[in-house]
């Protein structure tokens, strides 16, 4: 049976494209994975008028790498919801 799980982190402004890294114990190769991104801070996301988008995810041994583009001339925060399914 399959398990699943979720989490929230909130990353450092940024604009443009750009490479992150989600680590946890819990991800293996085998993982699906499915990101969603937000404006915001902490724990609180807003929709602003920027547009942001999940361009690449790659889950591996304890990470999960993914690129995210924010479209938007100035850095803003940065929120990802990941939810997390082990075959």
């Amino acid at each position: 049976m399959a398990t699943a799980y979720h989490a929230r982190a909130s990353y450092a402004p940024n604009r443009g494209r750009g490479r992150y890294r989600y680590p946890s114990d819990l991800i293996t190769p085998q993982t699906r994975v499915f990101i969603s991104v937000s404006e915001g801070q902490g724990n609180t996301k807003f929709l602003g008028d920027a547009s942001m988008t999940v361009e690449n995810v790659a889950p591996g041994n304890g990470e999960v790498l993914f690129r995210l583009f924010i479209d938007w001339p100035t850095n803003l925060g940065i929120v990802v919801d990941f939810f997390f399914v082990n075959p």
